[in-house]
């Protein structure tokens, strides 16, 4: 790995040099692959579990809930 000048760069990969090393990932393909994951409040919790219709919501532990809204 190293860091040029622009100027260089032409160079640099012509002789063998590469952009990106092999098994490299951009950052939007990672993302692309992995799910994103959003904290949601605990009141944000209940109210989820509120609209998905699951019994016990307002009292459940917000982990039980968390849990049951994943599965």
């Amino acid at each position: 790995m190293t860091i040029c000048e622009v100027v260089h760069l032409e160079g640099l990969l012509a002789s063998g040099w590469m952009v990106n090393p092999p098994g490299y990932k951009t950052a939007s393909a990672a993302s692309a692959e992995e799910p994103v994951r959003i904290e949601l409040t605990d009141q944000e919790v209940r109210e989820a579990a509120k609209e998905a219709g699951i019994d016990g919501w307002e009292t459940k532990r917000i982990n039980t809930l968390r849990k049951a809204l994943v599965s």
